[in-house]
C-alpha cells in the first residue's frame, strides 16, 4: 500500500473516532436506536446488539478506551452502508473492526 492510501486510511479512522465522541452523547442519552457492529467483547458487547436505551456503562468504557469501539455502534439507519464498509479493504470502519479484534486479544478475553 502506498504511503498516501495509508495516511488518508489514518485520517479516516482519526476522523470516524472524533466523530464518533462527538455523538457518543445522543447515543448515550437513548434518543437513537444503534447497533454495534464490531466484533464480540466478552463481557462487554455481543456482535449484532441493538441498543435502544443508550449504551450500557461497560461499552462506554470501553469506548473510552478504545474509540475504535464507538466507530461500530452506528444508527440503524446507516447499518447497510457501514456492514459494506467493514468488508472493504482499507476503509475506516474495516480498520476499527481489526483494531477492535486487535484489542480483544491483547486484552486476553
Amino acid at each position: 500500500m502506498s504511503k498516501a492510501k495509508e495516511t488518508t486510511a489514518a485520517e479516516a479512522v482519526e476522523t470516524t473516532a472524533e466523530e464518533t465522541v462527538a455523538v457518543e452523547e445522543t447515543k448515550t442519552a437513548g434518543k437513537e436506536l444503534v447497533m454495534y457492529i464490531g466484533p464480540t467483547i466478552p463481557a462487554v458487547a455481543t456482535k449484532n446488539t441493538v441498543f435502544n436505551n443508550g449504551l450500557p456503562a461497560e461499552l462506554q468504557k470501553e469506548i473510552k478506551a478504545v474509540p475504535a469501539i464507538g466507530a461500530l455502534v452506528v444508527p440503524i439507519a446507516k447499518l447497510a452502508k457501514a456492514k459494506k464498509e467493514i468488508e472493504t479493504k482499507n476503509t475506516a470502519l474495516e480498520i476499527c473492526y481489526r483494531k477492535v479484534e486487535k484489542h480483544i486479544k491483547e486484552k486476553g478475553v
